[in-house]
């Protein structure tokens, strides 16, 4: 088992792809800003730093790629640009099957291609029952429950 995840060579490329990573060493004022309770806490900021998305904790190569595939989705979708929110979410549903992230990808997925479409319900509501036969338990299925009831 991997101990490290940032070394191995799938995570590198894509943090070098996707991200201008930076290590911050331990700083009292920084832990305070940022509210870094535990390392290792991976924020995803923005150009004016505002943060986007944060993980605290460890996670093996193959759970971090699908939750920073999720980061950059919600990310995109935050900025209204479905079409590549979409194609974060279909990674993290397509390469990523067995991560606790599929549901929420799901859920997204199923809201960018709606508004891809200009609000069209068909691609959300096929999505979102993808959601409920794959992971009925999740609280994303019990979100989207309502639409099927």
């Amino acid at each position: 088992m991997d101990t490290v995840t940032y070394p191995h060579e799938e995570v590198a490329d894509f943090i070098q792809k996707n991200f201008i990573a930076v290590k911050i060493p331990r700083h009292e004022l920084l832990e305070q800003i940022y509210r870094v309770p535990w390392t290792p806490t991976i924020l995803i900021l923005d150009p004016d730093g505002r943060e986007r998305f944060r993980e605290v904790g460890y996670l093996p190569p193959e759970d971090f790629l699908a939750h920073m595939n999720l980061a950059l989705g919600r990310a995109d979708f935050d900025d209204k640009d479905f079409s590549s929110a979409a194609s974060f979410f279909q990674t993290v549903v397509d390469q990523h099957k067995t991560s606790e992230t599929v549901p929420e990808a799901l859920y997204f997925l199923g809201l960018s291609r709606s508004k891809m479409t200009g609000g069209t319900n068909d691609d959300r509501r096929a999505i979102w029952k993808q959601l409920m036969e794959e992971c009925p338990k999740s609280d994303w299925a019990k979100k989207v429950s309502v639409y099927f009831a």
